[in-house]
């Protein structure tokens, strides 16, 4: 390195086109250079199209006597520019013309990110937002004042029915992909992206038709060949995967590795995340992909968690009485996601959202029914105040750590995470205070000995200013250790007051002799819950229907789940339906003093809009007969009971 250097940064814009290759290099003299190159990641444009660089530290007087070539290679295109006091200004630029609209369809299923609906849609013009339509707030709404004219008119209301039906598809869409993967755990997405572009120069236009799965291309439409091309060969493989799958421990720091005959075995493995559960426990699933060999060789997995061993039920379950009250603030810097805002804060009560604010909504929403006795207080305000002051604060941080980190451009997020556990048994508590840069730890508060801990170089200025304000160090560790466990304690009397947890109530039900039997869980709260089959001891999924939890009058939850099995077979072997609840754990032997006849009885379900066509489907499924009729009338007295449909067997 030269005593003083200039920063040259070749930047590149161009069109998105999936897998492929894009790469610039520098020469100097005619000969390839890598010295003081920083290469760049590749960034999304507003417009659809993509940017990189390619930073090259030179003194101004060595690349004046020597010429310094940046060349670009973009879909067997090459581009080059020699540096010159001219062109080191310059930009590479196409496009300028070509306008884009384009339509976003997002699905996740598992448990999403707080904040971020199950289904969103996002239309852009350009590659900015003129609509936007989630799963939570069920509406269309226009992103610009110039969307007035359409919004008024009979297109939009049609667009709002187009994204409740593909709401509805791509619940379906995301299964079938899963299967297709052999994926039965964790979190997963199915993204769509179509439109057009249209050059208002040449009147040249092309459309486009992308679906994706997992962040990865699956399958796209040639427009111009009329055909779709797959991007992977799913199904084609000879390998299949196997999943270990660890759920329901706590804290969640776990290791899940593989044996093939006594030895360490990584290769073809995918680790696997950790994810949290609904009950403030966490899983991680690691998918192993092998061929028939593993029927010649023995393969073990292995969970190994703060026990030192393979976890129990027994061991995981002796976790749940820790309660953690946690908020999260994230800032992006740059080009956010469509539809993700650039601030977000989220307060959770063991795991579930109590409240949320983004720079979108600019208010504080409660997540919870039991959280209406507090935002009648005058803390609500207070914190819905403190949501507006730390989203001015997190704009300044993120710029300081962009500095440090020398980084003055691309997409950056700046998250801290902040709150409490308590152990209602032993009255034992925790505080925590965590800072991260791009996903990443920065720095870290000692509660215990009131001192900040940087994890990275960066983070070191930012330590010793802390740590050396003793006053502030001193609240904060009042705050962890008092304060925030009495709110934690405070939200959870709000929460049990509202409701109990509620363990589910099992039924075998059959309408005669030979119609298949459904186990019926209800009354039960919170919703999660998991019902399975045993055949004399074993895991059976053959003829079996899985049921959607579906929620009853009195805020409880039921589900179902119908095995289709001949008489003959059940009573010459052991069916066993076993339902899985936070609240224990319930089997119901499959016999003839266990079933419930359905005749002449009355079925009411609790109805959500939206899921008319599934419960008419179920009900008329599980009454089918010649010789009986089913009425299904839908009762819409919003006020007094809410949605519901009563189904009548009149003989």
């Amino acid at each position: 390195m030269h005593g003083f250097s200039s920063i040259m940064k070749f930047i590149i814009f161009f069109v998105y086109v999936p897998f492929v290759y894009s790469a610039i290099t520098w020469l100097r003299n005619g000969e390839e250079h890598h010295e003081n190159v920083d290469l760049g990641e590749l960034i999304p444009n507003e417009d659809e199209t993509f940017q990189k660089t390619a930073i090259l530290h030179v003194a101004p007087d060595e690349w004046k006597k020597n010429q310094y070539v940046p060349v670009v290679v973009h879909q067997g295109n090459t581009i080059q520019k020699i540096l010159t006091e001219i062109e080191s200004k310059s930009k590479i630029k196409s496009n300028e013309k070509l306008h884009t609209f384009s339509t976003f369809y997002i699905e996740i299923y598992g448990q999403t990110i707080a904040g971020i609906p199950e289904f969103s849609a996002v239309t852009t013009l350009d590659g900015r937002q003129i609509d936007y339509y989630d799963s939570e707030i069920k509406k269309l709404i226009p992103r610009q004042d110039w969307m007035k004219e359409f919004v008024s008119g009979d297109r939009f209301k049609e667009y709002t029915e187009i994204r409740e039906q593909v709401q509805q598809t791509n619940k379906i869409n995301i299964t079938v992909l899963m299967d297709q993967f052999s994926h039965s755990h964790g979190v997963h997405t199915y993204q769509r992206m179509y439109g057009c572009d249209w050059d208002d120069e040449t009147g040249d236009s092309q459309g486009f038709d992308q679906h994706g799965y997992d962040g990865e291309d699956f399958i796209s439409l040639d427009v111009e060949e009329l055909r779709y091309i797959s991007a992977v060969l799913q199904g084609k493989s000879s390998s299949s995967p196997v999943e270990c799958h660890a759920t329901g421990f706590y804290p969640s720091a776990v290791t899940i590795t593989w044996l093939r005959n006594g030895q360490d075995y990584d290769e073809d493995v995918d680790p696997g995340e950790t994810l949290p559960n609904e009950d403030g426990t966490f899983q991680r699933t690691s998918t192993i992909y092998v061929t028939d060999e593993w029927k010649k060789n023995q393969y073990v997995c292995v969970v190994e968690h703060m026990t030192g061993k393979i976890l129990t039920e027994n061991e995981i379950k002796s976790n749940n009485k820790l309660h953690t009250f946690t908020t999260f603030y994230t800032g992006i810097n740059g080009q956010t996601i469509a539809g993700i805002p650039e601030f977000s804060a989220v307060t959770t009560l063991d795991g579930e959202q109590i409240d949320y604010y983004d720079s979108e909504i600019k208010k504080l929403i409660p997540r919870q029914d039991w959280m209406k006795e507090f935002t009648s207080t005058d803390r609500w305000k207070e914190y819905t105040e403190i949501r507006e002051q730390v989203q001015q604060t997190n704009k300044i941080n993120i710029t300081v750590l962009m500095e440090r980190f020398n980084h003055s451009y691309g997409v950056h997020t700046y998250q801290r995470m902040y709150g409490c556990g308590w152990d209602d048994k032993t009255n034992i508590s925790h505080g925590f205070d965590q800072h991260a840069y791009d996903g990443e730890d920065f720095i870290s508060l000692d509660v215990k000995y009131s001192m900040y801990t940087a994890s990275v170089w960066q983070g070191v200025r930012t330590m010793m200013k802390w740590n050396s304000d003793s006053e502030q160090l001193e609240l904060l560790k009042q705050y962890y250790q008092h304060e925030c466990v009495d709110w934690l304690k405070y939200f959870l009397t709000l929460r049990k007051a509202d409701s109990e947890r509620r363990a589910p109530e099992v039924s075998l039900l059959q309408k005669d002799f030979s119609s298949p039997v459904v186990c019926h869980a209800t009354g039960f709260d919170p919703a999660g819950v998991t019902i399975t089959w045993l055949r004399n001891g074993q895991d059976h999924d053959e003829d079996v229907d899985f049921g959607e939890t579906l929620p009853n009058m009195d805020g409880t939850f039921q589900r179902t789940s119908t095995l289709t099995v001949f008489p003959d077979d059940w009573k010459s072997n052991q069916y066993v339906c076993v339902v899985e609840h936070m609240t224990g754990t319930i089997r119901k032997i499959l016999r003839e003093d266990e079933i419930k006849s359905n005749n002449s009885k009355f079925l009411i379900v609790s109805l959500s809009k939206g899921k008319a066509g599934k419960i008419q489907t179920f009900l008329k499924t599980f009454f089918q007969s010649s010789s009986k009729t089913l009425y299904i009338s839908p009762i819409m007295n919003l006020q007094d009971v809410g949605q519901q449909m009563i189904a009548s067997m009149l003989v």
